[in-house]
């Protein structure tokens, strides 16, 4: 997801069920109002589905709350 448009992750994200690399170091060109008005970004709650999930870099997202 690096340099890209992606805003956030949907739901369905979660039907990558090999995803072992996710690399969101870099904020997306259209960063999305949410994130602008709270400084954070909450990930899917099916992003627990991804159990072969070794490594997330998501250092520039502000991640927020727990991580599902």
């Amino acid at each position: 997801m690096e340099e890209t448009a992606m805003k956030d992750l949907p739901e369905s994200f979660s039907m990558l069920s090999s995803l072992r690399t996710l690399r969101m170091a870099k904020r997306p060109h259209l960063v999305p109002i949410s994130v602008e008005n709270t400084g954070s970004f909450v990930l899917p709650s099916s992003f627990c589905n991804l159990t072969l999930l070794y490594e997330l870099d998501a250092r520039a997202w502000r991640l927020s709350g727990k991580i599902p």
